[in-house]
């Protein structure tokens, strides 16, 4: 960047910059102008390499310079340009047969909308389900928040996944029935294709919002701790952030096989919560989820032996702290995503102790064997048989709500399962239609 004036009254300072496309010079000079006397602030982005050197005496710039902008841009093939604010007009709701939650921006959850989608034209009409609850995972909030990345967990292996968000439903299907299950592809929308293996019919002493609560993580689970983990009666098993969606799923499950239950939790209103709704699971099996202190808490009650199973959501030195809470032979199961993204490492000397490691991807379940879903599809319709699966208390947001929704889950003080209420089998939805295109300022340019 260089700085050219000259003297006189009617003096103009020249900023140039030369193909640093992301500079922040618009910003310096966006501020330099708002000074006074910083209306004789001028700028040249020069974003061509074959454009000659800047000059006062070069025509090419000289003659841009007499339209006497504040921002002048020159691109490839001596296209002139300007950056500018035009007001948009306000976006008008309209009905749309088919919406889904979509982020703009990932990271922002200000920018969480209701987006028009389109029906694949390859599914027949009778396999869609009309959803009325829209529940939201741990998964959905680390990728609004930013934690991780659609790509970094594999989710856009297939073209038709157009968002990552939402992995289960509960709704109506054409024939009027209630079914619970889990979708190929962005649940969190009004009109969604179920899994034929992983769906099923609501128990009729249920209402809409208590099966809300059940699909995934009850299907993590018994992926888990029935299948990976191979629970028996007798097993000593850590169940970390208990209050949670999955962290109670796990409790009902491992106490209706016979288990000994550790847990823990972050708060004194959840270690309340869980001794009021889990009573036979005693006050010193509950640590704390917020530090590795539950690690002396694991040693203490078992004489040093360890669990025999760890259910695990905590990231970095917690996680560390579980593993070294097993006994031998044990069975570490992760649900978490942070640490699988983040490539942590484990130390070498825990597998002395002959201990499993198992990464449970709930995401990949769609794609996975038929094997594998025709054995999840009995273990969750043996346990609406026998009671082992008990609905879970819930925090309901409207559907004009999702940010609140996200920015509560996020803050970590949730208990149970959050969900969005869509509504009750309505045909169409009145949302704000947005452009699904969306670019970088540097693919902004405005000819003049």
């Amino acid at each position: 960047m260089n700085v050219e004036n000259e003297t006189g009254v009617d003096t103009e300072i020249i900023l140039v910059s030369e193909e640093d496309f992301e500079c922040g010079l618009i910003g310096f000079i966006n501020c330099l102008r708002k000074e006074p006397g910083g209306e004789i602030i001028r700028s040249v982005f020069i974003q061509d390499d074959k454009a000659p050197t800047f000059s006062l005496q070069e025509p090419l710039y000289t003659k841009q310079l007499q339209l006497d902008l504040p921002i002048n841009v020159i691109r490839s093939g001596n296209v002139w340009g300007s950056y500018r604010h035009f007001p948009l007009p306000s976006l008008e709701p309209k009905f749309v047969e088919n919406s889904y939650v979509r982020q703009m921006v990932q990271g922002d959850l200000s920018t969480l909308c209701w987006a028009q989608k389109k029906k694949p034209s390859y599914i027949k009409r009778e396999n869609f389900v009309s959803v009325i609850y829209a529940p939201l995972n741990f998964k959905d909030i680390m990728l609004a928040t930013g934690r991780i990345t659609a790509e970094s967990i594999g989710l856009f292996e297939s073209n038709y996944l157009d968002s990552p968000i939402g992995l289960e439903f509960v709704g109506f299907d054409t024939r009027g029935r209630r079914i619970m299950g889990m979708c190929s592809n962005g649940g969190m929308t009004n009109i969604c294709v179920p899994d034929e293996y992983l769906s099923w019919n609501v128990p009729d002493e249920w209402t809409m919002e208590d099966a809300a609560t059940v699909p995934c993580v009850y299907i993590t689970c018994y992926d888990a701790l029935h299948i990976k983990g191979k629970m028996k009666k007798g097993d000593k098993i850590l169940i970390h952030s208990g209050t949670g969606g999955v962290g109670q799923a796990a409790i009902h499950l491992a106490l209706h096989e016979g288990c000994e239950v550790f847990t823990t939790v972050g708060t004194v209103e959840k270690r309340q919560f869980m001794k009021e709704t889990f009573p036979s699971i005693p006050e010193d099996h509950i640590g704390n989820s917020r530090d590795t202190s539950f690690e002396q808490m694991i040693m203490q009650r078992t004489g040093g032996r360890g669990v025999d199973i760890v259910l695990n959501s905590l990231a970095e030195e917690k996680l560390q702290a579980s593993v070294r809470c097993l006994a031998n032979g044990g069975r570490f199961l992760e649900i978490g995503k942070f640490d699988m993204v983040s490539n942590n490492s484990l130390d070498s000397f825990i597998f002395s102790k002959g201990i499993s490691f198992y990464g449970i991807l709930l995401d990949k379940l769609h794609s996975s064997s038929l094997e594998r879903k025709i054995t999840l599809s009995k273990k969750i319709t043996e346990g609406l048989e026998n009671g082992a699966i008990k609905p879970l208390c819930r925090k309901v947001f409207k559907k004009n709500k999702i940010e609140a929704a996200f920015r509560y889950m996020a803050s970590g003080k949730h208990i149970g399962k959050v969900r969005l209420f869509l509504n009750i089998r309505i045909q169409r939805y009145l949302i704000t239609v947005r452009n699904n295109c969306l670019c970088q300022i540097r693919d902004i340019l405005n000819i003049v």
